[in-house]
């Protein structure tokens, strides 16, 4: 069996780790986050509104917006992906 990066974080720190890899928020956790995790974002009511995966520097890399955010004219398919772009030094979402 090959051993991924999180099977060895999950063999080191334990079940306390993989929970933050792996967590909810109800306000917007922002472009920075931890190394290798995802973060829901849930809206008032309480339900999936966004997932926002980040990268090995902790930089948001891709969200899935659950939505069309009120507007189908853009969004007529939902879910769908945005990507951010880091190359300017100020993250941009697509």
């Amino acid at each position: 069996m090959k051993l991924t990066l999180r099977m060895v974080l999950r063999l080191i720190f334990g079940d306390e780790y993989m929970r933050l890899l792996l967590h909810t928020s109800s306000d917007n956790p922002g472009v920075n986050g931890l190394p290798h995790s995802s973060v829901d974002i849930l809206n008032s009511e309480g339900n999936l509104a966004t997932r926002r995966w980040y990268d090995a520097d902790g930089r948001a890399v891709r969200d899935v917006d659950m939505t069309n955010h009120g507007n189908p004219k853009i969004h007529s398919e939902w879910p769908h992906e945005h990507f951010w772009d880091w190359s300017s030094g100020i993250p941009v979402r697509s």
